[in-house]
């Protein structure tokens, strides 16, 4: 098993440098050196396999220099025929290739100052031998790190990242309101494969066995009111979650959808986050805004965040609202805070089901974290996934604090008045 898996490996790292010569228009691979370094996060890319690559010209004129995130789907076609991560790649793909691009040039028609591009430059992708690689810009080498996912983000993160967020969904409302031929085409191209994922069986397995923990870890710490208020509401979580997820809404935009620490990556200017880039676009989809914030906010703040939510919620629509009226268009007329009030309550309940998902993911150690090389060498995805904690501890407590908050705020009636 371990020498198929070494196998596995060393034929990605050969399939890379002559995919990367037909992606990039190189020439002669002997003109080049590649610099292939694998994931040292384990903690990440459980869609598929992560390389950082440095590629150098010897000779020639102009020297190509680039530094590279590539990512390359599973070569073992059983893996990818379970997990469909065709589908997953040409969704990335239609995000940088059609969707970015339509965005920055209503911006720049509109003379936006401040623009959504929040997100790593595109290098292309490729389809090819039954695989699937995807390049970017390694964004590692001109400052961007993630925020610590064991301590979750404070103030300062949360706010770049809920201000990306509404100049994202911002310019979906503004495309469908002026451009909407547009829209509509962007929309007929788009299917729900966020739906797909949710309904296959190795999903509904992995959302009730994590529905299972949180209870057990609030029924271990004597937090009876919340394990009766969990468990009653999540009794058939996997039917709540797929009813959620088929409610569709007219007031739609599109979404990022995989809302968790290790997608964010920032840049500090004096030991403060001064800009965020967002990546992993494989789970975008198109819904309701409170899809994207409420996974976000159960899921990364810490307790002192999660008691400010009001404050959160209000600073996301206040930036979503002048980033709609800088592109020319009426929040009041398109999506009032009255509106967003009324998704709010009726979607986040999506959130505190996404953070029981990923909760798991923020806070084990590395060596504990599974990773998509174990379901290459035939280890079944939930047992993969089944991971035994060695600081619970901090689970309970990252875990509680986010059930807390959502049941404080479905308590109170006057919730964002």
């Amino acid at each position: 098993m371990e020498k198929f898996c070494k196998s596995v490996k060393m034929d990605c790292e050969e399939k890379l440098k002559r995919w990367l010569k037909r992606l990039l228009n190189m020439d002669k691979l002997e003109k080049y050196n590649f610099i292939i370094e694998d994931n040292d996060d384990k903690c990440s890319g459980y869609m598929s396999r992560i390389f950082f690559i440095t590629i150098k010209q010897r000779s020639g004129s102009p020297r190509l220099n680039l530094d590279l995130v590539v990512k390359i789907g599973t070569t073992v076609k059983t893996v990818g025929d379970t997990f469909k991560i065709d589908k997953f790649f040409l969704r990335e793909n239609l995000m940088y290739n059609n969707i970015f691009p339509i965005f920055s040039k209503l911006e720049k028609e509109k003379n936006v100052d401040e623009t959504f591009d929040s997100y790593p430059k595109y290098y292309g992708h490729l389809f090819l031998e039954n695989s699937q690689i995807i390049a970017f810009e390694n964004i590692k080498k001109i400052g961007f790190k993630l925020c610590d996912r064991k301590k979750g983000m404070d103030l300062q993160h949360c706010k770049l990242v809920l201000k990306a967020y509404a100049q994202l969904h911002s310019l979906t409302f503004a495309l469908k309101d002026q451009y909407l031929e547009i829209y509509n085409k962007l929309i007929s191209e788009t299917d729900d494969i966020f739906v797909d994922l949710m309904l296959s069986e190795h999903s509904k397995q992995y959302m009730q066995t994590q529905r299972d923990e949180v209870l057990q870890c609030l029924k271990e710490h004597d937090e009876n009111e919340l394990y009766e208020n969990y468990k009653n509401e999540f009794e058939n979580i996997v039917d709540t979650c797929i009813a959620i997820l088929l409610d569709k809404d007219d007031q739609v935009v599109f979404l990022h959808g995989d809302n968790w620490n290790n997608n964010f990556m920032f840049k500090y200017e004096e030991g403060a986050p001064a800009a965020v880039s967002i990546v992993d676009w494989q789970l975008s989809s198109i819904r309701s805004p409170v899809f994207d914030i409420s996974r976000f906010l159960f899921s990364v703040c810490r307790k002192n965040e999660l008691d400010k939510l009001r404050e959160l919620l209000k600073y996301y629509y206040d930036c979503f609202s002048d980033h709609l009226i800088k592109l020319g268009s009426d929040p009041e007329k398109l999506f009032s805070f009255s509106d967003f009030k009324r998704h709010w309550k009726k979607y986040s309940q999506f959130g505190i089901i996404g953070s029981s998902m990923t909760m798991k993911l923020a806070v084990l150690d590395e060596t504990e974290a599974p990773s998509i090389s174990q379901l290459e060498c035939g280890i079944d995805y939930n047992d993969t996934f089944n991971i035994v904690l060695s600081g619970k501890e901090l689970y309970y407590q990252r875990m509680k604090d986010a059930v807390t908050a959502y049941y404080e705020m479905k308590n109170d009636v006057n919730f964002l008045d």
